[in-house]
């Protein structure tokens, strides 16, 4: 599942899940991060990169975002 996130309803609906995330600017050197969102409000995303490393990214500075397929839930029998 590579569902596009696009609109901050998208970001906030998926509160929890893991993203990829790009930017159209570098944002402290990188422009590409991977994590959970955290939140988003007054138009900023919040994304924890690491265990107790997050980062805030302004919707309107990102290029591309997905939803991250979450391979914990994989069909029993596999």
């Amino acid at each position: 599942m590579n569902r596009p996130l696009i609109k901050e309803a998208d970001f906030q609906r998926f509160c929890g899940k893991n993203a990829k995330v790009q930017t159209r600017l570098p944002i402290e050197g990188q422009k590409h991060f991977k994590g959970k969102i955290v939140g988003v409000t007054e138009g900023r995303l919040e994304l924890e990169v690491a265990p107790g490393r997050q980062i805030e990214i302004a919707l309107m500075d990102i290029e591309k975002a997905n939803l991250m397929a979450d391979l914990s839930m994989r069909p029993q029998g596999s």
